[in-house]
């Protein structure tokens, strides 16, 4: 009878043990779901249309510094195609003509907020055929 007593409580704290560390990861998976702060922008949506690529991207920060190196990161990492939730397919179409990309500060601010900037990067001749991929030269920044 007593070492039946034992096996219970050992099983008993067993269970215990298992059912804290199970809410604990759970809870700590909930709590670093879309909490990305790591600084590094990423693209979360794309749409193409008439050469335009519009993107949704999220700045994985609580705030932006500079609005400009910011904008000229993510047009590098669109010219790279280095976003890591996203990939723009150049194989069909090619590379887009021009970039039209709404700025939010986490992924759970889309839908939610407005958008914090807005960033356009624009052909400066709309008669020269070029696309993003070409000699940033030809482009104008703009940032709303």
């Amino acid at each position: 009878m007593i070492k039946r007593n034992k096996v219970m409580t050992i099983l008993k704290w067993m269970l215990t043990l298992a059912g804290i560390l199970i809410l604990l990861l759970f809870l700590l998976r909930i709590n670093g779901r879309d909490r990305d702060l790591s600084g590094v922008p990423d693209a979360v949506g794309s749409t193409l249309s008439g050469g335009i690529c519009s993107l949704t991207v999220t700045a994985n920060a609580e705030r932006i510094g500079d609005r400009e190196t910011f904008a000229r990161e993510v047009i590098r990492m669109c010219r790279e195609n280095a976003f890591r939730s996203l990939r723009l397919s150049t194989d069909v179409g090619g590379w887009p003509e021009e970039l039209d990309m709404k700025v939010y500060l986490r992924r759970e601010d889309i839908g939610e907020k407005e958008p914090v900037m807005r960033i356009l990067y624009k052909p400066a001749d709309t008669d020269v055929d070029t696309s993003i991929a070409d000699d940033p030269e030809k482009y104008i920044l703009t940032i709303e």
